[in-house]
Parts: structure tokens; sequence; C-alpha cells
């Protein structure tokens, strides 16, 4: 069954810095390059706004996957120096596949991993635990989502070496 078939929604179109003034949660679904500029063009609108980057910067090595900054730092850091602020900054969804977060089939009890500064880190969580089948775990301060965000590039190679659909981890 299609999405739209399964929920009755009121879409309409906005230039971004329409939408932020309208949003309480603003996510940055785009590669690394493109966000960071786009935050320093929507630093000010972002300013009290709660962010989320499921941001990872990836290169290639052959066909597989590969971290592309060094380790210990982050998209979501970077992001946060961007914005000019690191507090309304969380970082996450980086272990669920994008197709599984926007397909109408129930998820299966999967964690996501959460990283930054509370209250903003503990808003987000609040409302990611509403969606069912997701279980959210604090991660620590924004710094450590470089964990999160190397495991990425392992999970699109996992799935493309042993054909599987969607590879994500649960924590026990």
């Amino acid at each position: 069954m299609a999405l739209g078939k399964r929920c009755a929604a009121n879409i309409r179109g906005m230039l971004n810095r329409e939408a932020i003034k309208e949003a309480d949660l603003a996510v940055f679904c785009v590669r690394l390059g493109p966000a960071l500029r786009l935050a320093t063009r929507l630093r000010e609108a972002l300013k009290t706004k709660l962010v989320l980057s499921p941001i990872v910067s990836m290169g290639h090595r052959g066909n597989l996957r590969t971290p592309k900054l060094k380790p210990s730092t982050s998209a979501a850091v970077k992001l946060a120096k961007a914005l000019g602020q690191r507090s309304n900054v969380v970082a996450g969804l980086h272990t669920i596949p994008a197709f599984m977060l926007y397909s109408p089939e129930p998820l299966h009890n999967y964690s996501v991993v959460f990283y930054g500064e509370q209250p903003a880190k503990g808003a987000v969580m609040r409302l990611v635990s509403e969606i069912g089948g997701l279980h959210p775990l604090d991660g620590g301060p924004l710094e450590m989502s470089f964990l999160s965000e190397y495991t990425t590039p392992l999970l699109l190679n996992l799935k493309k070496l042993n054909e599987c659909r969607g590879c994500s981890v649960r924590y026990y």
C-alpha cells in the first residue's frame, strides 16, 4: 500500500527560510559540503531550532564505501561549527537505512544512537521513540558521533557484499 493512502497529509512547498520559521526541528538530509554552505546561510534562522544531522561524509575505495573524515571528527561537529552553535545540534539516524524510515512497513526493534547536549538530544530521542520499532539510545556528546558515522559505510558495504536489503543494528 502506498504511503499516501495510509496517512492524510497537508503538504505544501516552501523555501528553506519559510519552512524553518514554522518548524521546531530541521533535519539536514544533504551531503556534508552543501549542508555546511546551507547552515552558514541559514545560521540566524536556525539559532533557536533543533537541528538533526544524519550526515555521514563518505568516500569510495573501489566499489566500497569508506569514511571520509579523519578519526574522531564528525560531520555533526562540522555542522555545529557552521551554525555557530552546538547546543541545539543532535546527530543520529546513521544506522537506519533511509528507505526504512519512509517505508509504510513497520520497523522491527532497531537501535538508533543519538549524540548531543541536553535538552536537545532528549527532545529528539522522545520524538524518535514515537516511531514504532525504533529504540533511541544516548551515545554521549556530539563529539562522539563519529562512532556512528563510521558505522554507516560498514553497513552499506555489508549490504552490498552480502546482498541484504537493509543492514542495521540492534543493541541489546
